[in-house]
């Protein structure tokens, strides 16, 4: 995390300035310490108004303010097409009386609030010497586009450059108080940023380990704030805090003495310097008084005695040369104390390397600072200690002394831990004055945007997109705070990650293929409406076309509903001159980021399958590509509809029960062998391989994880213990099913298993991605597919109207899915479910494979990459994996029981 260089050229931060109404600089706020100013700002929407992560549409609500669950929304959401025949088709399934007819097939209203997404936080630092590149920076990006009349500024700072600042801005500069604005930036931080803590250690692999602090488990804590000097405060509430103790010995003291013993002339350079250095060639060990060991009383002994002892004895225990400079330095030659040995005076620093003797100031500053956080934290009974500002810089020494001070002091009770805004939380707290950034977020939930071009690419923290969608944990998880997403930790398995990086590196021409793809697709669909409506002809009739609006749930200015632009793209991608520049940002991009990522896995928090597929679809959209598979998913689901009576009809001709469920479960396995994130099942698509008859020929029994028979006897168990139940359920009562692909995965395989279990009574909620990520079946393109089927199948259409069979978005933009952050709709209706049923390798394999849940829970996929088939299960290509997992004894009894 030290901010390693690139071998290649990096090119220039060129940021993208604020263009029209739905990119404009709405607020920022500024920490004007005594090294550095950092400016926190936020704009009013991303770039392209892309969905990055979760969606960024605001949630559709019912005339009472509820929810929207059902296929209602499809008249909303989907494109004109797909209206027309969601329309019609929840017509001819209950004609509403005239008082009723707003609603549809759930007995909702909605309505689309159409304020639009969210916006961005983003942020950059200059150092305070060179105010006037601040200062130029503010009037060229963060004035030029906006009308901000007062901005919030904290730091001593705040009150030495205000008339400075208000008359090169022309705006006010109001003070907000230092510590209550880092207090505040910092509960932010907890509260809102996934992944924000993280505690270091040297000796762990991977050293560092990300904290999922819970609300209730925050306060208090001891937070410790390294700026010039070092202030502590005991933070108990969300604006709750004193400050219970400090030292003059902090960040400023180590830049002034580096200064005086180095020369060095930014804290950079001096870091740069520490990296190389070591201060055993300066500090006097517990070793270099005895010998060895003071074992008696617990001292190593490579225990600092004291620091700079060795100064004491330079002329005794030097040759008279002085040290060979090392990397970087220059030969000390100026005046001072000491004796050359030929009359001559030369420094006594001279008789140390300039490196050696950063890296003990480094250490001395900070083994001071972590032994008074201990003795503080132990005052106050504090267990909690979290450090900040921008002394740390995510430096892995300076980290690992301060946790090694808390470690030894409390002999391993406590353990220090570190905030990767730890620079920004002042700017950030000083922005929640002037801007509702906490109510906001209370009702949005934010994300990490790495695809975007980073002001402070050093600082190793994305940009922060509000997403529009207040996301919570999953209430079924058995353990939340215990919950771990992902399957694979890449930072600590080498293996793994190699593999993946070399895969992702080895998939870009081909994803920048498809993306060109998408373009020319679109460009053709553009070229054939504007015909049709030269010429005055009508949508097309039929079920086809029901998908493919994508770019419309994610709020973009592409894609259907008569923006004029093109279909699942940003209006900034129209021409082939921004096509070509749009790609070649993406592979910079993509090829950058990997190749930091080789040198630092550490670098950009957590590291996981899943962050990797998330950055990715995050360059995609934000460079204007909002749902580059929208036309394949289109095409795909237009084919499986045709095969959709066949498939059904096959299955209702089984009139053995157990026979049919494995039918069924082998329907959603070969369904789900159609994903356009695996490199082969591309192949043998556009090949044309594989149809659904071939997927299903690749599902073989007995399966790699095979549960299958488990779970069926624990579905004939319930069957048994409710037969006869006055509300007819004859299985489970509720069941929430995390869909994966558009086209066969959730028309051939998910909606027929659906159905088979609103058969036996369940109420059944299938959630889906709130916005796009490649071939994955966004909300409203569910909606568009429900009312498709409910055309084809009059039990669908059945079980839709009288809301047995309900759709909701998950809040998830990502082929994969952490289940702390599902959108509130998603996590109050299904709390009283009784099996979560996970679907994909993105939903059940990547991520949540070891999930326990408070209910049953059944994970299916197909595994179509033979690496990661052998490496986790074992198996080889199309491994199929149904893993059941009953809920704890309780939990199951009471399900039985009821």
């Amino acid at each position: 995390m030290s901010g390693a260089a690139i071998d290649e050229p990096v090119r220039p931060i060129a940021l993208r300035p604020p263009a029209g109404k739905n990119n404009v600089v709405k607020h920022f706020a500024v920490d004007i310490g005594g090294s550095l100013a950092k400016v926190a700002y936020y704009t009013s929407a991303s770039v392209n108004d892309a969905p990055s992560s979760p969606s960024n549409r605001a949630t559709r609500r019912t005339s009472d303010g509820t929810p929207t669950t059902g296929p209602a929304t499809v008249v909303a959401a989907a494109d004109d097409q797909a209206q027309e025949g969601a329309a019609a088709s929840a017509a001819a399934v209950s004609p509403p009386p005239a008082a009723m007819a707003k609603e549809s097939w759930a007995g909702s209203t909605t309505s689309l609030d159409t304020e639009g997404p969210g916006g961005r936080l983003q942020f950059i630092k200059f150092e305070t010497k060179s105010m006037d590149a601040c200062l130029s920076f503010i009037k060229e990006h963060l004035l030029d586009a906006g009308d901000i009349k007062c901005i919030q500024a904290t730091g001593g700072g705040a009150q030495k450059f205000k008339t400075l600042w208000e008359q090169e801005l022309g705006v006010e500069l109001k003070k907000t108080d230092e510590l209550e604005s880092l207090v505040r930036g910092c509960n932010f931080c907890l509260r809102h940023v996934p992944s924000e803590a993280f505690t270091f250690k040297e000796t762990r692999q991977p050293p560092y380990q990300y904290l999922n602090v819970a609300d209730e488990e925050l306060f208090p804590y001891l937070l410790v704030n390294i700026g010039s000097g070092v202030s502590i405060l005991k933070v108990s509430g969300e604006n709750e805090y004193e400050r219970v103790g400090g030292t003059s010995l902090g960040g400023g003291t180590m830049w002034g003495l580096c200064a005086l013993l180095t020369d060095c002339e930014s804290f950079e350079e001096i870091l740069q310097l520490c990296m190389n250095g070591e201060n055993k060639g300066v500090d006097l060990t517990v070793g270099d008084i005895y010998g060895s060991s003071y074992d008696k009383v617990g001292l190593s002994a490579d225990t600092i005695a004291s620091s700079f002892g060795k100064a004491t004895r330079a002329r005794r225990l030097s040759s008279g040369a002085p040290p060979a400079a090392a990397a970087g330095e220059e030969e000390d030659t100026g005046a001072g104390d000491g004796d050359g040995g030929d009359g001559t005076k030369r420094p006594l620093r001279s008789y140390f390397s300039k490196s050696d003797m950063a890296k003990s100031v480094l250490t001395l500053i900070s083994n001071n600072i972590g032994q008074i956080a201990f003795l503080t934290a132990r005052l106050h009974n504090l267990s909690r200690v979290f450090f900040a500002g921008y002394f740390i810089r995510s430096q892995p020494y300076t980290m690992a002394r301060l946790a090694f001070a808390i470690d030894f002091w409390s002999h391993g009770e406590m353990e220090a831990c570190f905030l990767r805004h730890e620079g920004y939380l002042g700017a950030i707290g000083a922005f929640g004055f002037g801007f509702p950034l906490g109510e906001a977020a209370a009702g949005s939930s934010w994300g990490e945007n790495w695809g975007v071009e980073l002001a402070s690419p050093d600082d190793n923290i994305g940009a922060l997109d509000q997403l529009g969608v207040s996301l919570i944990p999953l209430p079924l998880l058995s353990d939340i705070h215990g919950y771990e997403a992902d399957t694979i930790n890449l930072v600590a398995n080498a293996a793994h990650r190699e593999f993946w990086l070399n895969t992702f590196v080895q998939q870009l021409p081909a994803t920048l293929a498809r993306l060109t793809e998408c373009f020319e697709t679109s460009k053709r669909q553009k070229e054939q409406q504007q015909q049709q409506q030269a010429g005055g002809g009508g949508s097309r009739g039929g079920v086809g076309g029901v998908v493919g609006s994508g770019s419309d749930s994610g709020g973009g200015s592409g894609g259907g509903g008569g923006s004029g632009g093109l279909a699942g793209m940003a209006a900034s991608v129209e021409t082939k001159a921004q096509l070509d520049d749009a790609l070649a940002t993406i592979r910079h991009s993509v090829e950058q980021h990997l190749h930091f990522i080789r040198s630092e896995p550490s670098a950009y928090s957590m590291l996981s399958i899943r962050s990797l597929l998330d950055f990715r679809e995050q360059v995609v959209h934000e460079n204007g590509f909002l749902d580059a598979y929208c036309h394949i998913k289109r095409r795909d689901t237009d084919l499986a509809l045709t095969l959709y009576r066949d498939v059904v009809s096959r299955l209702d001709a089984v009139s053995d029960w157990a026979a049919r469920q494995r039918l069924l479960v082998d329907g959603v396995l070969g369904g789900n062998c159609f994903d356009w994130g695996s490199a082969e099942v591309v192949r043998m698509m556009e090949a044309g391989e594989l149809s659904f008859d071939v997927a299903l020929s690749k599902i073989v029994r007995p399966y790699q994880v095979d549960h299958l028979e488990a779970w069926l006897r624990r579905l004939d168990v319930l069957r048994s213990a409710r037969r006869g139940a006055t509300d007819g359920v004859q299985g489970y009562r509720k069941v929430v099913v995390f869909v994966d692909n558009s086209g066969a995965d959730v028309c051939l395989g998910v909606l027929p298993f659906a159905r088979e279990l609103c058969r036996m009574g369940s109420e059944v909620v299938l959630a889906s991605n709130s916005s796009p990520a490649l071939n994955d079946v966004t909300h409203p393109e569910l909606l568009a597919i429900m009312a498709a089927v409910g055309e084809l199948d009059a039990d669908v259409r059945r079980f839709a109207a009288t809301g047995k069979l309900r759709c909701v978005e998950s809040g998830s933009g990502s082929p994969c899915i952490d289940l702390r952050r599902v959108s509130v709709q998603l996590a109050h209706m299904c709390a009283d479910a009784e099996l979560v049923v996970l679907e994909g390798m993105g939903r059940s394999v990547h991520t949540n494979l070891h999930a326990q849940f408070s209910c049953d829970s059944l994970k299916l996929a197909c595994i179509k990459n033979e690496w990661v088939a052998k490496q986790l299960f074992g198996g080889g290509m199309w491994s199929a994996i149904v893993k059941f997992e009953p809920a704890t004894v309780a939990a199951a009894a009471a399900v039985v029981s009821s």
